[in-house]
């Protein structure tokens, strides 16, 4: 699984002017370097379009302060690795891997980003980040709308389905309860938008979901990520 720290931007009043931007937008870029996955817990996993294996779900730091939670199982990251991730909607990651890769899921869409934000509206903040199974659970909510194609006949299920999930009965009986406010607010069209998340990927690295802070809280990551923007082709 990935993780990212920041390194410190060589112009911080760019990276405030870019970061202030309400759409911190598509084309802009953010370089980050892998440090730790705290709090978490250890989680099983076993795509049927995949592989599967064993790894911690939860917070995926990043030097500087930078916290993320992984949207891509089957792709890797170094400790102490430096990676440039584009910043796109949410609806944009996952990418499929590079070589559009077969055992990697696509991008989640519109329908899945807007579940997934409605859970960071609900659940998202210093409390849940700060507990080991609170963490996990919510990593594995994540991974459970991003990861499975099975539609939604019967609702996400972490114990069915393409995309499975298994960890410590604290962990699972959490994101099956949240995974089933999920499935009612899908029925009832009462899902939530939430602004200030992005996504952030790249064709060899684990894609990562981001929470961008609002003018207020600018100046906590203006020395972690190095953000610049992509100059187009053609």
């Amino acid at each position: 699984m990935k993780t990212i720290n920041g390194m410190a931007a060589k112009a911080v009043g760019a990276v405030l002017v870019a970061m202030a931007s309400a759409s911190v937008a598509r084309g802009e870029t953010m370089t980050l370097t892998f440090e730790s996955v705290s709090p978490g817990r250890v989680v099983d996993w076993s795509l049927n379009y995949g592989g599967s294996g064993s790894t911690t779900g939860g917070v995926y730091n990043w030097a500087g302060g930078v916290r993320t939670f992984c949207v891509q199982l089957e792709e890797n990251i170094a400790f102490g690795q430096t990676v440039t991730y584009g910043v796109v909607d949410p609806s944009q990651v996952p990418d499929g891997g590079a070589g559009n890769d077969p055992t990697q899921p696509n991008e989640m869409g519109a329908t899945k980003s807007l579940q997934v934000q409605t859970a960071y509206a609900l659940w998202w903040g210093e409390s849940m980040m700060a507990s080991q199974d609170l963490s996990a659970a919510f990593q594995v909510v994540i991974w459970e709308i991003s990861h499975e194609q099975g539609g939604m006949s019967g609702g996400y299920q972490i114990d069915t389905g393409s995309a499975r999930f298994a960890s410590n009965s604290a962990v699972e009986n959490q994101a099956t309860a949240w995974l089933d406010e999920i499935n009612t607010r899908t029925l009832t069209g009462g899902l939530l938008g939430f602004s200030q998340l992005r996504g952030l990927t790249n064709l060899d690295r684990q894609d990562q979901l981001i929470v961008v802070p609002g003018a207020g809280s600018i100046a906590g990551l203006a020395g972690i990520a190095m953000m610049g923007r992509r100059r187009r082709r053609g």
